[in-house]
């Protein structure tokens, strides 16, 4: 029987039983996961091939697109959490924290530069400008909320 799966950047796919996410971290469930090989696999993919993360059902279909959550933060075991029939099963969960836009675009940017033949100077000043354009926001919005602009 097939189940629903993630998929990396680089093609990697991983089926699991549960996955959730919150504004900062991505849980992905599997029952009676091997949690050295999960943990292998996570690490190995690396940040890059983790920044988006693609959710498809058994016969293949996108559910949905989990962005920047690429950052490895833990794996839990818990032990027979889960009963399949009369039978009681462990639960790994994998959790990705979330990566900021901003870091992201920051760490992408210097992957760029250290490389010297990663890209061109063009995608280089391109990112630059996206980079800079989220400081300055973060810049006004920091100078709105000092100067009682923002209310909550």
């Amino acid at each position: 029987m097939n189940k629903e799966k993630i998929v990396f950047e680089n093609g990697t796919e991983l089926e699991y039983d549960s996955i959730s996410a919150s504004t900062d971290a991505l849980t992905i469930g599997i029952i009676d996961g091997d949690a050295a090989t999960l943990e292998s696999t996570f690490r190995e993919a690396g940040q890059e091939n983790l920044e988006t993360i693609k959710q498809v059902d058994a016969e293949g279909n996108q559910q949905a697109v989990h962005r920047l959550y690429d950052i490895f933060s833990q794996i839990c075991i818990h032990i027979d959490a889960i009963e399949v029939g009369e039978e009681k099963k462990n639960l790994v969960e994998v959790t990705l924290k979330k990566e900021g836009e901003l870091e992201a675009r920051i760490r992408q940017l210097e992957k760029l530069v250290a490389s010297g033949s990663g890209g061109t100077s063009e995608e280089v000043t391109a990112l630059k400008s996206r980079v800079d354009g989220v400081e300055k926001g973060m810049e006004s919005i920091e100078k709105a909320i000092l100067n009682g602009e923002v209310k909550e």
